[in-house]
């Protein structure tokens, strides 16, 4: 826990400074920071081993998007976007996957707070982005759900 903490940190600093009309580039930095951190694989949570072991057997096993199989497998185990994914991403790994996922959902988050808060409160959204387990700790766990 000590690493989000620290992570958080440096990601309300980095969006405090942003302010600044010469550390603009500090807010989208702010997000990639996050961004690495969740994309390297820290679990909060009982999610993330359950969607590893899917994404695993699922990558692993012999189904495929377009066969009868698939279909079974879809409709007693899963959502068919969730499948989808996990069959986009089967080339780069569930790792891949998340960063990818948490790429995606950084950066509707980073747009959002571009566009509807001040550049003086960059730092408040940040932290309450950050420090509210309900946002960036919720979605690392759970998700499917967050996306």
């Amino acid at each position: 826990m000590l690493e989000t903490y620290i992570i958080s940190i440096i990601a309300i600093l980095l969006a405090y400074w942003s302010k600044y009309d010469k550390f603009r580039w500090c807010l989208p930095l702010a997000f990639i920071v996050i961004t690495a951190f969740l994309s390297l694989g820290y679990e909060w949570g009982n999610d993330v081993p359950t969607y590893e072991r899917e994404f695993e057997r699922y990558t692993y096993s012999r189904y495929s998007l377009f066969d009868y199989q698939t279909y079974k497998y879809l409709n007693d185990k899963s959502e068919f976007g969730w499948v989808l994914i996990k069959q986009l991403c089967s080339g780069i790994g569930f790792y891949g996957m998340r960063a990818i996922l948490f790429s995606f959902e950084n950066l509707v988050i980073y747009l959002m707070i571009k566009r509807v808060v001040p550049s003086k409160y960059y730092w408040f959204a940040v932290f309450v982005y950050v420090a509210n387990p309900h946002l960036m700790i919720l979605s690392s766990s759970m998700m499917r759900q967050w996306l």
